[in-house]
């Protein structure tokens, strides 16, 4: 994971300190992972803003002339409101980056703080509002001021209270139900937190805008080529999101916080293209507005830890720093390369399987199984309990659905396709109890994988057992849709006469 961070007097650095500095951040990223994720965090400041007594890993980075193919994705707070802080070659160099499957993350300050690195980079600079007082040059919509008309987050004008501000995640409804039918709904997977949705964010008296773009067929100019900023799914452009929505005090209504685009999705190239998430104000990260949750939450810890009971605010501030920090990580998750999130996924998959609970089920029902769905339903409620004791469940529900590749069956259960592959699927009563289904084939998935041998580094990153985890899904899928039809039949032959 490749962070950046540029500016001027502003940046005290990447320690822990009371200001502008990225230490609680940095933390958060550091723990409190799933047991099969790591990041490796290189720091770094701009070349157009050097501190090499920062404390960084590069005191002066030029895009352009660092090998940017060994990251996953880079991460940009900026500050400077100059219109362009690139030397020649670094913006060709983080448009391939992002072509290349790499994940980008950007934030800046309030109105046109930020402009100097974000202005000018596709995706980013149309997913929040850059510009300052007037519109950009290519008709991009001007930013919020610091005035009266200032997005204002903040209560009783403190960003330092302890008081976050309440947003509102966007919900995805859980499967292809119709709308009359009883549903459930889950956030983006960058808001799935540890007590559900996340639904709080620092606050901050002036906070910039996220938002969808109106033409996504726009090209944008990246030194001197014009590009296609937003690429096709379906021969359709693929579309951004508005993730989160914050409520403006000041104005009385909402705005973007958080926008993403899933650039894995894409199919008009080759293996898509990488991720984005724009933030609508870095002050969501610097110690300066997250010092009081943090601190908070390491007084819970130790009071936890001496057996002695913790007292408000810190027990509610606590609580809203795991948010803040799931918020963080989730992220860096989301962002990471395709190739990535595969690793991720079989890695993770593979550990739950050696967990001890579910190796005991296993070995208490080797074939002949005496009833297979109830065995697979028991090893998927296991396998989903060892999960969610290490990650979030969203991340689970991604990794077990992306098992089944890109079939409709994927696309029906995941709450996260677009509303163009949606509008493809059947609509019909879902009378099957999708959870249950979904449970089932873990169990499958599970009972297959833990019969096979030791598995190698190589054999992990293989399609064979990417080939038995899908077996095993649909060896369940088989099982629970034969015992269905049979149940029905015998429904059918229980029912009165009158009935039939």
């Amino acid at each position: 994971m490749h962070h950046r961070h540029s500016g001027g007097d502003f940046i005290e650095g990447f320690s822990k300190g009371g200001g502008f500095s990225l230490g609680n951040f940095l933390d958060a990223l550091k723990l409190g992972l799933p047991h099969f994720v790591r990041l490796n965090i290189k720091t770094a400041f701009h070349q157009s803003a050097p501190n090499p007594n920062g404390g960084a890993d590069f005191g002066s980075l030029n895009f352009a002339t660092h090998d940017l193919a060994q990251y996953d994705q880079i991460w940009i707070f900026a500050v400077s409101s100059a219109t362009n802080a690139y030397q020649p070659g670094e913006l060709t160099a983080l448009w391939n980056f992002m072509q290349g499957g790499g994940g980008l993350f950007a934030t800046g300050d309030h109105e046109n703080l930020g402009l100097a690195m974000c202005g000018g980079i596709p995706r980013i600079r149309s997913l929040r509002r850059w510009h300052y007082p007037n519109q950009g040059p290519n008709g991009e919509p001007p930013a919020p001021n610091t005035g009266m008309e200032r997005n204002e987050t903040t209560t009783n004008n403190s960003e330092t209270d302890g008081t976050p501000q309440p947003i509102s995640p966007t919900m995805y409804r859980a499967s292809g139900w119709p709308f009359w039918w009883p549903r459930t709904r889950k956030p983006h997977p960058i808001l799935c937190g540890p007590y559900g949705p996340i639904r709080v964010l620092p606050d901050h008296m002036h906070e910039g805008q996220c938002e969808v773009p109106p033409n996504l067929d726009a090209t944008f100019p990246v030194e001197g080529t014009a590009v296609q900023e937003y690429p096709n799914r379906g021969g359709t452009r693929f579309a951004p999101q508005v993730i989160a929505t914050g409520f403006d005090s000041n104005n009385s209504e909402n705005f973007g916080v958080i926008a993403v685009y899933d650039g894995h999705r894409v199919d008009e190239i080759a293996g898509g293209v990488g991720r984005i998430v724009v933030d609508s104000t870095w002050h969501h990260f610097f110690d300066y507005n997250v010092n009081q949750f943090a601190d908070s939450y390491h007084i819970v810890q130790a009071d936890i830890a001496a057996g002695r009971p913790s007292m408000e605010p810190h027990i509610t501030r606590a609580r809203h720093w795991e948010e803040i920090a799931a918020y963080f990580r989730n992220t860096a998750v989301w962002l990471a390369r395709k190739n990535t999130q595969n690793c991720i996924r079989w890695r993770g998959i593979w550990l739950v399987t050696r967990h001890v609970d579910l190796q005991m089920s296993h070995w208490r029902n080797k074939e002949p199984l005496p009833n297979r769905l109830e065995h697979f339903y028991l090893l998927g409620r296991k396998a989903y309990d060892v999960f969610h004791r290490n990650a979030p469940q969203c991340l689970v529900d991604q990794m077990i659905l992306h098992t089944l590749e890109e079939s409709t069956l994927w696309k029906y259960l995941d709450p996260w396709i677009t509303h163009e592959d949606r509008r493809k699927l059947p609509e019909f009563s879902p009378l099957i109890d999708t959870e249950l289904l979904k449970t089932i084939m873990v169990g499958g998935m599970m009972h297959e994988l833990m019969s096979m041998d030791d598995v190698s580094e190589e054999r992990l990153a293989s399609d064979k057992f990417k080939s038995v985890a899908q077996n095993g899904m649909a060896s369940a899928f088989k099982d629970f849709m034969s015992r269905a039809q049979s149940d029905l039949e015998l429904f059918q032959k229980m029912a009165p006469d009158n009935f039939k």
